[in-house]
């Protein structure tokens, strides 16, 4: 190796080391910037300034400027990655956009549970902070530290993960309820409107076993049911 390629390799080996990739925005940032990744740009349901400003007065220990990343893969509530200016990560969760049923994204509950399980022996994250306030983030949100964690390659092993999301269905706590009743529960579905009945949950579940290309998505069986905001 001659005497000038030499140091243009460790150049380009130093860069490697000390450049980093923001997986939400593409970005490649250096481990020297001032700002963390993400820091300034817009993040699809974060309210940057308010949420930072709650984060900098509620949360002990965090500095801004922060920077958001959405964490993929969830199909609920949305989960973010935070990064303070220090470079310290904490977790932030929201319901997800747009109209939603107040009881069944509660991020009150989810965070009076994880506190409820510190300290027993159940793995759980501590949690930090909630803010109740929708007018900072357009709905309540909680914060909870960073578990750095090991993620399973569920695949190496020959393992499938599925998920069938039911809309209504007939079950033991619903029969005989009137078909007036019925109907009315009905009546967004777009085709077939009536409840789901037991024999077409299990022949899905039975096409997910049979069919080994269906893997790592959600399945709607919900006859189109959308229901409207209130």
């Amino acid at each position: 190796m001659s005497g000038k390629a030499a140091p243009a390799a460790a150049q380009r080996a130093e860069g490697e080391r000390s450049t980093t990739v923001a997986s939400t925005f593409g970005r490649a940032v250096s481990a020297n910037d001032a700002s963390p990744p993400g820091a300034g740009e817009p993040v699809k349901g974060i309210e940057a300034a308010p949420v930072s400003d709650w984060l900098a007065k509620n949360v002990a220990g965090l500095r801004p400027p922060f920077g958001f990343a959405l964490i993929a893969g969830g199909h609920s509530n949305l989960t973010y990655a935070v990064t303070d200016a220090a470079g310290r990560k904490v977790v932030l969760r929201r319901p997800p956009l747009g109209a939603v049923l107040a009881t069944a994204h509660d991020m009150g509950r989810e965070h009076r549970i994880i506190s409820a399980l510190a300290g027993t022996g159940v793995p759980v994250p501590p949690a930090l902070g909630l803010c109740t306030d929708a007018a900072v983030n357009g709905a309540p949100f909680y914060v909870m530290a960073f578990v750095e964690g090991v993620v399973l390659d569920l695949g190496s092993l020959g393992i499938r993960v599925m998920t069938i999301a039911p809309s209504l269905f007939h079950t033991g706590l619903t029969r005989g309820i009137p078909q007036a009743m019925e109907d009315a529960l009905t009546k967004d579905a777009a085709f077939p409107k009536r409840m789901g009945r037991p024999e077409e949950y299990a022949r899905m579940a039975q096409a997910i076993f049979e069919n080994p290309m269906l893997n790592g998505s959600t399945i709607r069986l919900d006859g189109g049911q959308r229901f409207a905001p209130k």
